[in-house]
């Protein structure tokens, strides 16, 4: 299966939707949550300040540990993310993913739009 097109498709049909780096802050301040979806490996060497760790393969069945409100959902780069904001879509949350994941917040740039 290619999870990168899929994930792309994903996108451009509509059925995830994707936050700029610009945007998290007002987004965080106007109180969504953040998740990380990476694995506590990659957590424990860098993680975004208030992040909550729910690695996407026990996602499911952690879903009752997810914080209350907006979720923005987040991964090393976007893949990920992507699939973790479908599942999270699918099982009636509120759900953006932070597009390009860690590595964007961590160069402190937005994508290109």
């Amino acid at each position: 299966m290619n999870f990168l097109g899929r994930a792309d498709r994903n996108i451009a049909d509509g059925l995830v939707e994707t936050l700029q780096r610009h945007e998290l802050d007002a987004a965080l301040a106007a109180g969504a949550r953040l998740v990380d979806v990476r694995t506590p490996a990659e957590h424990e060497v860098a993680a975004i300040p208030g992040s909550v760790l729910i690695p996407l393969d026990e996602l499911r069945e952690r879903l009752d540990d997810l914080p209350d409100g907006d979720l923005i959902v987040h991964c090393a780069a976007g893949l990920r993310s992507c699939v973790a904001a479908r599942i999270l879509t699918q099982h009636g949350r509120r759900v953006r993913s932070l597009d390009g994941g860690f590595a964007t917040w961590a160069d402190g740039r937005a994508t290109a739009q």
